[in-house]
């Protein structure tokens, strides 16, 4: 449902002042002389700056300070044009830099996010490590041109560009036609005539046009208006900020406002004494006034849904504005500072912090049909129409409708919590009875209902049956309760047998549930129609088959592996230079052309290869050469992340591994995908551009403030993209962790962008604000289907540590007893443990501990587990830990056996580093009933904020229950039998660098929601036109 924002929130200046005003005219000096200093310090190479100047008889006069805050964090960097003959001849690109592996440059991190593989020895260095040359591989930054167009001015780096020759045309342009000089208005107009009256109603004529001074404007015409108040100070600061200055001066000075009809008051009614002569319009938000701020294209305008009456008097100038449709692209950014040709490509909705498709014509027809054609404004549509279906409408005794949810007599629905829930879990219930049965009555509307619950482990005799948290019983409880508690419907179905064929089937979809119960009333209706949507999905799936997707910086597998999960996307190539992770993801991924190289090696081959030239081969460990790949429908990938992590101790100025996130989207441009994903950890939101080294604390300051996502952003709307952001806790869908990460979804202009799933787990999640003076957020993820009153409730509750790793044989480290000798009671208690389980020497020169291969503890006691066992039989493989020094295993197998105990709970004797005694989270124990904490690269329980000890076991987290924290089946091998030891690593950095499974999952039904819609609209589309 798209957000519409409410129309009484920005008011321009009704009038005139007789100078420009004073902000306008004087600027804001001590501003611009920070800028102009700042400007020489960001600066490498030097730039020429032109301006043309306004005529004062046309125009009135920007003061030149706009120029210098336009431009202060931008710069001109020199570029490698692609010479392609050259590159095919025997001499290999230039290398600007090196790319040094992570391990070389993190060191005891103290956030979530992703580290590197460190031994024992290397986890509390008493140095800063050097580089390990092994590591050491070239990185020569390639981008296509439209990305490289973007980038070249917010990156310092040497860039390898792909020739544009190798791109097919496309079509490219705002108005080519010469400016059309429109009169402007630094006053109130002189003159003003009303053209054609359309229609007149109560207290209020309306126009079809109007003269002012002699210029005439029309309904469609966008305006330039004076600023006047804005009731969202957030919008108001950005309009101000020094990163929302555009090199557009009008931009810097004015609001823009799409024309939808005129009217004039009479006396009674204008709040301007007299009657008052107006204009109803949209607004528009030049794109520097968006997250986009510094890197928007000077020419760019968004459509909002935003509107308003605003006085003619307002009107400062007529300006041009392009709508660019489907396959048109903006020019090259001139960056002129007197440019009044403008562009529209995309809706900018703030609340989501989403670029967004312009409504489709087709679409405001239809809407056209709920105004009058004299008063039409299409947010003014939208807003009524969403009024409407959020209001409560009883049409008929057994119906209840809300939210364009229809809601009959033993329908099943979800109700909020009453009260205050800890658990924030929602309740399940079926309908059955509306009160009050009055039709003409929705103000108290009350269900009568019968409520059911889960089967879960605290309702099982037995701690050794299996509970299913979509296994529902009636329970003996009948109430009433305010429809307003209501939160959406589920799907309940009779299965008398839990051997049912078609039940694993039925609880994979979101919303399903089941009963055992051999009769279950329904409302037939509204299950058939349930049943026809599933029914078009797996048409769909059936008639076009998965969409081919193209994963870069696939590491072990974890988005792929979802999303293939979901049915809806299938691996056909993958790039991972890291030769280890590669090499785990095409064991598993048998199919997939999986290649081991630099990825802006294989964007430079791959490149020439699909515009037919010949290459010399980029051989692979699995592939003699790369190929053409075909139509890819979907990029997805995460890009390294230790350029952006908070983790990184030593971050360095022009980090090329930033650059990577561009030359992901370079296949973008390359493929034309109809989707694109991007994975990273949440520092990227945060990272800056441009940063210089302090001279005296090295640490790295300035630079444009959150600018990686703003390019990111620009460069997918540049090529033609609809942006979505927001950050994902992955504990909100089935994943035992505590993990935020962030996600950036891109679709092709008309094609339904996803959304991202509604979480179907209860666990708590963050928000977090884009820029300290706009009112940019990117909130949370909500179920709620009332936008006013947004939850953070699910049907579910969250899954644990024990319910994800439980059914797995336990055992013990030997305790070498080192540094403090074994007492009587440490050897009864030994000997009590060793009955139970078996004990292992887990120190180095001995076997790894735990089991290469063993039977599980038990049969699986919940969905989770019986997830995680699929395709497997008794046995479960790589349940073994690393190998570590005596003080590492004593001190693993000392602490506590108690929930969250650490290092803290340790004897002196044995954690001796004093300095970091008070400091958080090493030797931390794992909560049983809480889930893990995130999944690191590392494997060491002595590292900071290492939380991977066993709740109940003295020993770390082995490879497979690491796994199943990230959501990895069973049946997905990270090592091999002739490379243990090494493997045992390196499976842990692969599992703590992957996406968890089940994000991607829901990631993947999102995606295949929006297939599904668009498949299904235009079918319909084309059986009308038949």
């Amino acid at each position: 449902m798209k957000h519409v924002e409410k129309s009484t929130k920005r008011k321009a200046s009704g009038s005139f002042p007789q100078t420009p005003p004073k902000r306008t005219r004087q600027g804001n000096i001590s501003l611009d002389q920070h800028l102009s200093n700042e400007l020489s310090q960001l600066r490498t190479h030097s730039a020429v700056y032109h301006s043309t100047p306004l005529s004062s008889e046309r125009r009135p006069t920007l003061s030149r300070a706009r120029i210098l805050q336009s431009r202060a964090l931008t710069a001109r960097h020199r570029t490698i044009e692609s010479d392609i003959e050259k590159e095919n001849s025997s001499e290999s690109p230039s290398v600007s830099s090196l790319y040094i592996d992570d391990s070389s440059q993190v060191s005891s991190p103290d956030t979530d996010e992703d580290s590197s593989l460190y031994t024992d020895e290397e986890s509390q260095p008493s140095a800063p490590r050097k580089a390990d040359k092994s590591n050491l591989v070239q990185l020569n930054p390639t981008l296509t041109p439209r990305v490289h167009s973007i980038a070249k001015d917010f990156f310092r780096n040497q860039f390898r560009v792909i020739n544009s020759s190798l791109f097919p045309e496309q079509v490219s342009t705002i108005v080519e036609a010469p400016s059309i000089k429109y009169r402007y208005h630094e006053k109130d107009p002189v003159s003003s005539h009303w053209g054609q009256k359309l229609a007149e109603e109560e207290d209020k004529v309306f126009f079809r046009s109007i003269k002012l001074d002699g210029q005439k404007y029309k309904v469609g015409d966008v305006v330039m208006v004076e600023p006047g108040d804005d009731a969202r100070r957030g919008r108001e600061e950005n309009f101000k900020s020094r990163p929302a200055q555009s090199k557009n001066g009008y931009a810097n000075r004015f609001w823009f406002i799409r024309i939808c009809y005129f009217f004039e008051e009479t006396e009674s009614r204008s709040s301007f004494g007299g009657a008052s002569k107006m204009f109803h319009g949209q607004w528009m938000e030049h794109g520097s006034k968006t997250l986009l701020q510094e890197a928007a294209h000077s020419r760019g305008l968004f459509l909002t849904n935003a509107c308003a009456d605003q006085h003619v008097n307002s009107i400062f100038c007529k300006c041009d504005v392009k709508l660019l449709n489907p396959g048109e692209l903006e020019v090259v950014d001139d960056e002129s500072f007197d440019g009044d040709q403008f562009f529209c490509q995309f809706l900018w909705d703030a609340k989501n912090a989403s670029f967004v498709d312009l409504p489709r014509p087709e679409d405001v027809a239809e809407d056209s049909q709920f105004a009058p054609a004299h008063q039409f404004c299409h947010s003014c549509v939208l807003r009524e129409r969403l009024e409407a279906r959020n209001s409560v409408q009883c049409t008929e005794p057994s119906c209840v409708s809300q939210f364009s949810v229809d809601y009959h007599i033993n329908d099943f629905v979800y109700l909020r919590p009453s009260g205050k829930m800890d658990q924030g879990l929602l309740e399940i219930a079926q309908i059955k009875a509306i009160l009050p049965a009055k039709i003409d009555n929705t103000d108290d509307v009350r269900l009568r209902v019968h409520l059911l619950s889960h089967v879960d482990k605290d309702s099982v005799q037995s701690s050794e049956s299996f509970v299913d948290q979509r296994l529902l019983c009636l329970s003996d409880t009948e109430k009433t309760v305010p429809f307003e508690r209501v939160d959406g419907k589920c799907f309940v179905e009779a299965y008398p047998h839990k051997t049912a064929s078609s039940l694993a089937q039925w609880i994979k979809d979101n919303d399903h549930f089941y009963i055992l119960n051999a009769q279950l009333s329904q409302c037939l209706q509204c299950f058939e129609e349930h049943k026809s949507t599933l029914a078009i999905r797996e048409q769909y799936i059936e008639t076009h088959g998965p969409l081919r997707c193209l994963e870069l910086f696939s590491g072990a597998g974890g988005l792929g592996t979802g999303l293939q999960m979901s049915r809806f996307a299938t691996m056909v190539g993958n790039v991972e230079w890291d030769f280890h992770a590669a090499e785990t993801y095409k064991t598993n991924h048998p199919s997939t052309k999986v290649y081991t190289q630099d990825i802006n090696e294989v964007l430079y081959h791959l490149a020439q290869s699909e515009s037919g030239k010949k290459v010399p081969p980029l051989p692979s460990p699995w592939a003699d050469e790369l190929s053409t790949l075909g139509t890819i429908d979907v990029v997805s990938g995460g890009p390294p992340c230790q350029a952006f992590s908070m983790a990184n101790c030593y971050p360095r100025e022009d980090d090329e591994r930033a650059t990577l996130a561009l030359t992901m989207i370079s296949f973008v441009e390359l493929y034309r995908p109809r989707y694109f994903l991007l994975e990273n950890v949440v520092g990227m939101i945060h990272y800056r551009l441009l940063r210089k080294q302090d001279s005296q604390t090295t640490a790295l300051v300035g630079g444009v403030e959150h600018g990686m996502i703003k390019v990111i952003a620009r460069a997918l709307l540049t090529l033609g993209y609809q942006v979505s952001v927001k950050v994902l806790q992955a504990a909100n869908y089935g994943a035992p962790q505590n993990r935020h990460r962030l996600f950036i979804w891109g679709a092709r202009q008309g094609t339904t962008i996803p959304k991202f799933p509604i979480p179907t787990h209860f666990h708590p999640a963050k928000e977090y604000r884009f820029f300290e003076h706009a009112d940019i957020k990117l909130y949370r993820v909500t179920r709620s289907l009332d936008p006013e009153r947004p939850h953070v409730f699910a049907p579910f509750k969250t899954v644990t540590v024990n319910d994800a790793i439980g059914d797995l044989p336990g055992f013990d480290w030997i305790n070498p007893h080192k540094a403090i000798p074994a007492t009587t009671k440490d050897k009864r208690e030994d000997e009590i443990r060793r009955k139970k389980m078996p004990c292992f020497e887990a120190t180095h020169g001995n076997d790894l501990p735990g089991f290469l291969s063993v039977e599980y503890a038990h049969p699986p006691l919940n969905a989770y587990q019986q997830l995680m066992r699929e395709e497997m039989h008794e046995l479960v493989e790589e349940h073994v830990t690393p190998q570590f020094s005596c003080q590492v295993v004593e001190c693993t197998t000392s602490v506590p056996l108690k929930p969250r105990a650490c290092h803290k709970d340790l004897p002196s004797k044995l954690f001796t580093n004093k300095s970091k005694a008070q400091e958080p989270g090493y030797y931390g124990r794992l909560d049983a009933n809480d889930c893990f904490k995130t999944a690191m690269t590392y494997c060491g329980p002595n590292r900071k904020s290492a939380t991977m000890i066993h709740p109940s076991q003295k020993r770390s987290l082995t490879v497979r229950e690491t796994a199943r924290c990230q959501g990895f089946p069973d049946r997905y091998m990270f090592m091999r039998a002739d490379n243990l030891k090494e493997d045992v690593r390196r499976a842990y950095k692969q599992i703590g660098n992957a996406v968890p499974v089940p994000l991607a999952l829901a990631l993947g039904k999102s995606l295949g929601e929006s297939v599904v819609a668009d498949w299904d609209r235009k079918e319909r589309e084309t059986s009308v036109e038949a």
